[in-house]
């Protein structure tokens, strides 16, 4: 059995429970982290920012739970188990009943492993349990026998380690050197990429969609949006238009229009809201009454 002690973080926000685990290897070739969150809080709604991760979301709760990938415009429901691939653009969840959800983040291109479906299949959608692994019914239910979140974290880590590992799981090596060369900072240019490693641009980013689900194009905006999101989550109060440039923006209103697609809002809203902000992943609590969530009462 795996020690957790290291990796374990427990948190009391807006009304609810979280408990956060971020495995250490072998798990974290697969997985990026995992939480439970408990409880009902006062406001109606999860707002998810885009965040390079995929889901698996088990919900522990009697309720079936709704949400939406704005994008989309698609009314969603999870009664046991739901896949979601990245999404690049606002995703809300609404609370009508208290939640328990147990959630793990596999990288992105660990669905095509787990799945056998080309990862974009995944992207900007939930894909109900019966359509993917008959398995995570059964992870379901064990999860739901377990008396603690110490008790689940090992249940999935064990289901992980012996699917992954069965399947003789290996990252892709160029699309892992993509990743970690366009995240850094200042962000490296597929024209550089091309250069460096000597394929084509319409190769690199065929791979790259292929094995993540989402484009070049859309990654590293996700990443400038997430370094956006953090800076102003911990108190930013420049100008924007310093903001827009340190993130590479070619000007303000661009700037402006990207976060807004992404977020819903525009950074000015953002850093004057009373939103709850989540302290893991990209997520903020909101309470609208005039949105979908009141209609779902």
């Amino acid at each position: 059995m795996m020690d957790l002690r290291s990796g374990l973080v427990r948190f009391h926000q807006q009304g609810m429970d979280f408990v956060f685990y971020r495995p250490p290897e072998p798990v974290s070739q697969y997985i990026d982290c995992m939480l439970e969150i408990t409880g009902k809080p006062d406001l109606s709604c999860l707002r998810n920012f885009p965040v390079l991760k995929s889901e698996l979301t088990f919900n522990l709760s009697p309720h079936p739970v709704k949400g939406m990938v704005c994008k989309t415009g698609v009314l969603e429901q999870c009664n046991s188990v739901v896949v979601r691939g990245t999404h690049t653009g606002l995703f809300e969840v609404y609370i009508t009943h208290p939640l328990h959800f147990f959630v793990i983040n596999p990288k992105p291109e660990a669905l095509r492993q787990l799945f056998g479906y080309p990862a974009g299949e995944f992207t900007d959608r939930n894909v109900p349990n019966e359509l993917c692994l008959p398995a995570l019914t059964k992870v379901w239910y064990r999860l739901l026998e377990a008396d603690s979140p110490e008790q689940r974290f090992q249940i999935a880590i064990r289901w992980i380690l012996d699917d992954l590992i069965y399947r003789d799981y290996q990252e892709n090596r160029l699309v892992s050197w993509i990743k970690q060369k366009i995240s850094q900072y200042p962000p490296v240019k597929v024209d550089a990429l091309k250069v460096e490693s000597g394929y084509s641009r319409q190769y690199l980013h065929r791979v790259f969609k292929n094995e993540v689900g989402i484009s070049l194009k859309h990654y590293q905006e996700i990443i400038r949006i997430n370094g956006v999101l953090e800076e102003l989550k911990n108190g930013y109060n420049g100008n924007l238009a310093m903001l827009a440039c340190k993130y590479d923006y070619y000007d303000q209103t661009h700037f402006i229009k990207s976060f807004r697609k992404m977020t819903g809002v525009t950074p000015s809203q953002m850093t004057s809201s009373p939103l709850g902000k989540l302290p893991v992943q990209n997520t903020m609590f909101d309470s609208r009454p005039d949105s979908m969530a009141a209609s779902l009462q």
